[in-house]
């Protein structure tokens, strides 16, 4: 019997090295300020992506 576990041995890739952004002082609450892509090869659970930013 052979039993196959899923496993997160894909790492995320994403379309860019490094992303930067410049945030204008005036800039309305809500605004777009920059697009991340990414990718994951896994599947369900394993293949889903989060963002999240901090204050710099």
């Amino acid at each position: 019997r052979i039993q196959r576990h899923r496993r997160n041995d894909n790492p995320p890739v994403f379309s860019k090295s490094l992303y930067e952004a410049r945030v204008a002082e005036n800039l309305p609450v809500g605004s777009p300020v920059l697009q991340v892509r990414a990718t994951d090869a896994d599947v369900g659970s394993n293949g889903r992506l989060s963002y999240s930013f901090s204050n710099v």
